[in-house]
């Protein structure tokens, strides 16, 4: 009979190892070179789902680049069965505890990940009739898109080591530098994983003319372009990723060039300490627009006039607030 006292009582005390092992049904352990396996979101014919160690957090994630899913066990618990975070630990703790009780304790095994994968190739595409009717309803057309380097992807090809996966979207775009140099792949259509980061590059940087007297950072470059879009009386910029924060370098730069800068961030959690951060670092305020959940959305659901109106009290309060 096998002792109870190899149970446990808590699901964060569950090994993450046995939990891909199981709930996604591998036929062979986890080794250090991770998984590579079909998507079990969706039907696809190239594989596309990979359980890797991650070095950083020192536990094993899943990533679906399929369905854009992905995370820490409790998050495959949770995408798998469609079910809370409370519900996926209560039953992430149960399951562990038959398998005990029934196989005995599972063997942990400590493995450090290889390189990561990054993107090594991609191929261009022409413009279709879904690009235009994915981009129009912001507001933005082929010129804005063109000023700004953001080109149609047919597909891109992940690598790492000697195992390397290709990824296709009907909506898929590489942002590009005036250079030809692709730093980020933009799919919309993913819920969880909208962007890959390919290289580091402040949005918009190549497009300055320093010709006007102030500078919006915004969150992302769809709502850069959207803002210029109003014909306000500024240039825009915006950070490589919602994560991140823009060099000292770079906004020491800023400074000297414009008159003023600000921040339009997320009205959101994270745009609001975003906001925060560049008050407190760099002494550059900041203000949401409370319409939806960023400009572009905004101007998707309420179009330019609507949110151009919201906007011209709130530049004006937030850049009254700015001291060289």
């Amino acid at each position: 009979m096998i002792s109870t006292k190899l149970l446990v009582g808590n699901a964060a005390e569950v090994p993450s190892a046995w939990g891909f092992q199981y709930y996604l049904k591998l036929s062979q352990p986890l080794s250090s070179d991770g998984v590579k396996m079909h998507s079990v979101f969706r039907k696809e014919k190239t594989p596309s789902m990979y359980i890797y160690y991650n070095d950083a957090k020192g536990d094993w994630y899943y990533k679906d680049f399929s369905s854009g899913n992905g995370g820490n066990l409790m998050q495959l618990v949770q995408d798998l069965f469609n079910i809370t975070f409370s519900q996926a630990s209560l039953k992430v703790l149960r399951d562990y505890n038959d398998f005990v009780m029934s196989n005995g304790k599972f063997k942990v095994d400590e493995f450090k990940s290889g390189t990561k994968y990054r993107v090594t190739s991609f191929e261009k595409r022409q413009w279709f009739t879904q690009d235009k009717e994915y981009w129009v309803p912001y507001g933005i057309g082929s010129d804005l898109l063109e000023k700004y380097n953001v080109q149609p992807l047919r597909e891109y090809t992940m690598s790492k080591e000697a195992d390397e996966i290709n990824i296709k979207h009907s909506n898929l775009y590489g942002f590009f530098r005036s250079d030809g140099t692709l730093y980020k792949i933009y799919q919309p259509k993913l819920i969880k994983k909208k962007f890959i980061k390919v290289a580091d590059y402040t949005q918009g940087m190549d497009q300055l003319q320093f010709d006007k007297p102030y500078l919006v950072i915004c969150s992302s470059l769809k709502d850069a372009m959207c803002m210029l879009l109003m014909g306000f009386n500024i240039e825009v910029i915006a950070p490589d990723s919602e994560n991140s924060i823009i060099k000292p370098s770079v906004i020491n730069l800023m400074k000297d060039k414009y008159e003023k800068i600000i921040t339009i961030f997320d009205n959101d959690e994270a745009g609001r300490l975003a906001i925060n951060k560049y008050q407190q670092i760099y002494g550059i305020p900041g203000a949401v627009l409370d319409m939806e959940k960023d400009i572009a959305d905004s101007v998707y659901v309420h179009k330019i006039k609507e949110v151009k109106k919201k906007l011209i009290p709130i530049l004006e309060e937030t850049l009254s607030k700015y001291k060289k």
